[in-house]
């Protein structure tokens, strides 16, 4: 059985070991570092536990050379003009 201490110690190791992991994909593009499908399961999740039964569209976009590109969501998601230009 593990003591108090190697419990604490093993821990700590998998937290730097996560802390590592997220440093390291950081460097990479958001498109790389949220698996596909994820941030639609993520939000339709939240919003059932909210018990919000409504319909959403939602777009994660980024500027590239003052273009704006669109990088998951939905496609055809288009904000009204006061949330900012996507």
């Amino acid at each position: 059985m593990h003591s108090s201490y190697e419990k604490r110690t093993s821990e700590k190791a998998r937290d730097l070991r996560f802390l590592q992991y997220l440093q390291e994909r950081s460097e990479l593009p958001v498109s790389l570092r949220i698996p596909p499908g994820f941030l639609d399961e993520l939000i339709d999740t939240l919003l059932k536990q909210k018990n919000i039964n409504l319909d959403y569209l939602y777009a994660v976009q980024t500027e590239i050379d003052g273009k704006s590109s669109y990088i998951m969501g939905n496609s055809d998601f288009r904000p009204p003009k006061k949330y900012g230009s996507l």
